[in-house]
């Protein structure tokens, strides 16, 4: 079986949790120092299957580069990684695609358990995994069927959205589930 292939943009190394980086030693982790060699790397062909992207404190290239990560890959996991300095970012991450946020320093196995959750919303192999979770008993007589990659896609986002304080409009045709959503 191959291993998963994980791209890690970070300009800062040195400020990042290096044993939370050893804790992937299920995946094959590549590092690249800029925005623009992460955007080269997804573009060549074959690749990556997440990226883990350092938030640069004062600077706007780190969020430039999610954006633009989004744009050539929107169904590439992108997880954010950033110092205490830059909570304050995070709605706008996660509005610009971003699959979570994360803060320094980091927990152990805080680091796996969020690309391992990546992975299973983001990956059809994981088929097995979630037929004990596709359906989430919401409330009396209303449940969320996850059947699908796009409702697990769904549900991952609403768990993302829940967290940040930020309005939020639906959209959808009479009796998809908006109410069930909100």
């Amino acid at each position: 079986m191959e291993l998963a292939q994980i791209l890690f943009v970070s300009k800062e190394r040195s400020a990042f949790d290096l044993p939370s980086i050893a804790e992937l030693r299920d995946w094959q982790v590549e590092t690249v120092a800029c925005g623009w060699e992460a955007l080269d790397r997804v573009r060549a062909g074959p690749g990556p299957d997440l990226v883990l992207l350092e938030l640069v404190s004062h600077s706007s290239e780190s969020l430039h580069t999610l954006s633009w990560l989004r744009r050539v890959r929107p169904d590439l996991p992108v997880l954010v990684l950033a110092g205490p300095e830059s909570a304050g970012r995070r709605r706008e991450a996660i509005r610009l695609g971003a699959q979570d946020f994360l803060l320094y320093p980091l927990r152990a196995g805080q680091l796996e358990t969020a690309v391992r959750r990546s992975f299973f919303y983001y990956t059809e192999s994981g088929e097995s995994e979630i037929l004990n979770d596709e359906v989430e008993p919401i409330g009396d007589d209303m449940f969320f069927v996850a059947a699908g990659p796009t409702m697990r896609k769904l549900r991952a986002q609403a768990e993302l959205l829940a967290q940040v304080s930020a309005p939020v409009l639906i959209m959808g045709e009479n009796g998809s589930g908006k109410e069930l959503a909100a």
